[in-house]
């Protein structure tokens, strides 16, 4: 729907420059519009080459492991799954998730999405409200909030990602002996 939309307003523009007389300004503007683009683009790569990069020195140190172990970080699968299951299947089908997995239990996939969305947008909310009260202070004290926001931030990253694997049937991501 969003495309014919897109289509639509696309397609009004050329034909309005057209009729106005303003298509090589259109033209131009486009191409103009297509290298700042490109420009951004490979910006974007180096950036995001640096910050995975960075991720996978902390993977391959053990740094990810010890930190998805903090109490704050760590989701404990069983009551994870008990508290956000118990009112959404039976308890039957809940017993049955925690045991084998959510896929083996015949919750419908679109529960369990209804149930990622939601834990999604919860998670989002918390992290959200740290990274703006960590702001506040601005001046001088950004030398302490940044990397404690980066820090919370990546906490809720690897929160998030247990529980969403958890939804979708995951056993155990992070134990004492892994």
């Amino acid at each position: 729907m969003l495309n014919y939309l897109w289509g639509f307003m696309i397609l009004t523009g050329i034909i309005y420059a057209a009729l106005s007389g303003t298509l090589p300004s259109v033209t131009d503007a486009a191409l103009s519009s297509a290298k700042e683009a490109v420009a951004l683009g490979i910006t974007m790569v180096g950036v995001m080459s640096f910050w995975v990069g960075l991720m996978r020195i902390a993977e391959e140190a053990g740094i990810i492991e010890n930190a998805a172990k903090l109490p704050f970080v760590h989701v404990n699968r069983e009551e994870f799954l008990t508290k956000n299951l118990s009112k959404l299947c039976t308890q039957t089908q809940l017993q049955k998730a925690i045991a084998e997995g959510t896929l083996h239990a015949n919750i419908p996939i679109s529960t369990l999405d209804s149930l990622a969305i939601a834990v999604i947008n919860a998670e989002t909310m918390k992290v959200t409200a740290i990274s703006a009260a960590a702001g506040i202070p601005g001046g001088f004290a950004m030398a302490a909030t940044i990397p404690a926001d980066l820090a919370q931030f990546y906490g809720f990253v690897i929160r998030i990602a247990q529980e969403l694997a958890y939804i979708y049937g995951w056993n155990e991501i992070f134990t004492e002996s892994s």
